[in-house]
């Protein structure tokens, strides 16, 4: 089936980090560490500790230009297709990097999935997709807005 939409993106908005951002992410993550092992919570300081090194990790790393298409079956975005029949809604999120779709799928661990539109017609994407989603506002939520204040 030929796409209707097919757009490439970057898989998320980079921010340059200086050498200061990831001191002060491991020094709150190691804060964060010895706190919960003061408080033999060792379980909290293992998640602390590899949450952290997930953060440094992926926080200097660049994002790829991926394909992103829409069809009469679903979004795919790299290799993975998004059937329509899995997910629930869809919103055409203005920011001011450039729009993003939110798609809420039936995933049970993040059912947001965030796809940036670039240069992609978003309206006209948004009159394609009330074909087959429901369209349903979404309101950026406390992980939304503190993952925006950390740069990631």
């Amino acid at each position: 089936m030929a796409a209707a939409f097919e757009w490439q993106a970057y898989e998320y908005d980079y921010y340059d980090k200086t050498s200061d951002w990831f001191w002060l992410i491991g020094a709150g993550g190691l804060i964060g560490v010895v706190l919960a092992i003061f408080f033999v919570n060792y379980l909290l300081a293992i998640i602390l500790l590899l949450s952290t090194g997930m953060l440094l990790f992926y926080g200097g790393r660049e994002p790829e230009l991926v394909e992103i298409s829409i069809d009469g079956k679903g979004i795919r975005v790299r290799h993975e297709l998004y059937l329509y029949k899995r997910l629930k809604s869809f919103w055409i999120l203005e920011r001011e990097d450039g729009p993003q779709l939110i798609v809420h799928s039936e995933r049970l661990l993040i059912p947001h999935i965030s796809i940036p539109l670039g240069e992609a017609p978003s309206t006209e994407i948004r009159a394609y997709l009330k074909r087959f989603l429901t369209e349903i506002e979404y309101t950026p939520t406390f992980t939304d807005h503190f993952t925006d204040w950390l740069r990631v």
